[in-house]
């Protein structure tokens, strides 16, 4: 638990003004919003702004402006049993004069919860309370720290409510602790507000937040802009002879993205030998993927025969487990069609059937030379693979099936890669990759 840190009397602390609300008779589960509409929420501006945009609620107030922009929640949640949280994703306010709140107001605007970005000539800090019956009391408190502290929650466990802050929704730090002191059902409404109480405040102050009761998404975009060196490389079967090679090159004729790409190649080497290159990026916690690039395949020179495959992956390694997402491109080398085939099952295999045996008819004929966009959507979870559509050139296809993943004990990353297969010819290969992206999805916290 975290040093409190004592800021003042319970009858100095300026408090926020609750607003009356109907005693809730129920309440839902949890609220999951991510801000992408209003829908959840009554927003009052007064003197100041309310908006949610962009994915985004924001309060703010322009500068020498007294004022208590507030968003309320339209229904009640249940907090016994569960956890409430929401993403500060900023906030900026005048020390002695401004302050947000998120509070979680229980019934008849009497008895509420209190938890506060409290803005101080000495710095921003994290003050916990509660009001029962109308009166406020203080209950601990500490120093707001915006790295360590992106994300606030309530929690209630046998009795006890937790006043709590996370850098990223999955490792929790009590501010301080609470023995339930109400009588009533937890059911709650949410209220947020950003408060300037005095005059003097000569700049404009603001709070944005996002992800109520989500896990925030992120991404890992140009992956064709990163050095080299983020760059590894595996062959196989091993002991075979392979000259693989990696540059940047500029290519103008990419429909998207930069013009800064990856060249991959194979030079030469032994028949059916293959080249996969990849880059480990830190682990997430989030499920959802979507996987985007730009490629082009040729060979060198145009007359000499196209590579046997060329291979996709997506692999998200849990220190016990590879959950692995990927796609392979045959251009008919094995007479059996130009198609897409997918990865998994039977301990990692490439399918040209659903389990129940039925073909996936993935037919697609890619020409040479020219840039193909490739988009794959698909779910880690539970050590399960979930694919769902891909999209190449503009078609989609849909798979709609899932896998369980392999075990495999490799450090913990996210590993976005690129498989060459070559031919038995061991032709001189080069594919071209542009505008490379791995994204992964907001998450819905348990």
């Amino acid at each position: 638990m975290r040093s409190w840190r004592t800021l003042a009397t319970a009858s100095m602390i300026i408090g926020v003004t609750v607003a009356t609300v109907l005693s809730p008779t129920s309440a839902a589960a949890r609220l999951y919003d991510k801000f992408d509409s209003s829908t959840n929420w009554s927003l009052v501006s007064g003197s100041g702004s309310a908006t949610i945009s962009s994915g985004h609620l924001t309060l703010s107030l322009p500068a020498n402006t007294i004022a208590q922009p507030t968003a309320t929640s339209l229904s009640s949640y249940a907090l016994t049993g569960s956890r409430q949280s929401i993403q500060v994703v900023s906030h900026s306010g005048v020390g002695g004069k401004s302050v947000f709140f998120f509070n979680a107001l229980i019934s008849a605007g009497t008895n509420s919860l209190e938890m506060k970005l409290d803005d101080q000539t000495g710095g921003t800090n994290i003050v916990c309370g509660y009001y029962l019956n109308g009166t406020y009391h203080w209950v601990g408190s500490a120093a707001y720290n915006p790295a360590t502290d992106r994300y606030l929650a309530y929690r209630e466990a046998s009795g006890t409510i937790y006043y709590e802050t996370s850098p990223d929704a999955q490792n929790w730090t009590p501010v301080t602790t609470l023995s339930n002191p109400f009588t009533v059902a937890l059911n709650v409404i949410f209220q947020l507000q950003h408060k300037v109480y005095a005059s003097g405040a000569g700049v404009a102050t603001s709070t944005v937040v996002d992800n109520f009761n989500y896990l925030e998404g992120g991404a890992h975009n140009n992956l064709d802009d990163d050095p080299l060196t983020a760059w590894s490389l595996y062959t196989e079967p091993p002991g075979n002879a392979i000259s693989p090679s990696k540059t940047h090159v500029t290519d103008t004729s990419i429909p998207a993205g930069d013009s800064n790409v990856f060249d991959f190649q194979i030079t030469s080497s032994d028949a059916y030998t293959n080249a996969y290159y990849f880059q480990r990026l830190p682990l997430v916690a989030n499920t959802d993927f979507v996987y985007t690039l730009y490629w082009k395949f040729f060979p060198t020179p145009s007359t000499s025969p196209i590579a046997q495959a060329y291979e996709f992956p997506l692999n998200k390694y849990t220190g016990s487990l590879r959950e692995q997402a990927a796609l392979q491109w045959l251009p008919n080398k094995d007479g059996n069609g130009y198609r897409w085939r997918v990865w998994g099952a039977d301990n990692g295999k490439w399918r040209d059937n659903k389990l129940s045996g039925t073909p996936y008819n993935f037919v697609q004929n890619l020409a040479a030379n020219t840039w193909h966009p490739l988009t794959l959507n698909g779910t880690f979870k539970n050590g399960r693979v979930y694919y769902t559509t891909f999209v190449s050139d503009g078609t989609t296809f849909t798979i709609n099936e899932d896998y369980a993943a392999t075990t495999d004990g490799t450090a913990a990353n996210i590993v976005p890669a690129y498989q060459i297969d070559n031919n038995s010819s061991g032709s001189h290969q080069n594919v071209y990759i542009g505008n490379w992206n791995v994204k992964w999805l907001e998450m819905q916290l348990p």
